[in-house]
């Protein structure tokens, strides 16, 4: 979540409903639970507990990922400039 203000000073730190809603994100309270929504998707849900609902909040990590490929001897062919299959094996 960005762009919505907090209380830095106060033991817990507090988030503005209103803000969240001008960001595009709904908010939703029923049955002891805070729900958040991206679109219709169900961003954030916690349960509450001693009056308040906790979300603990983390640095966003950096997504990677790795793709494994199966190889054909021609791909790297065309890829190498078409180079010969004995020169490719070299390689």
């Amino acid at each position: 979540m960005s762009n919505v203000p907090c209380a830095p000073d106060v033991t817990h730190k507090l988030m503005s409903v209103k803000r969240l809603e001008k960001n595009g994100l709904t908010v939703k309270f029923c049955e002891q639970k805070a729900q958040i929504y991206k679109t219709t998707d169900l961003f954030v849900e916690r349960i509450r507990k001693d009056k308040r609902y906790d979300i603990i909040m983390s640095e966003k990590e950096q997504s990677e990922a790795n793709l494994a490929t199966t190889e054909t001897t021609s791909s790297w062919h065309k890829r190498y400039g078409h180079i010969s299959k004995p020169n490719l094996v070299r390689l």
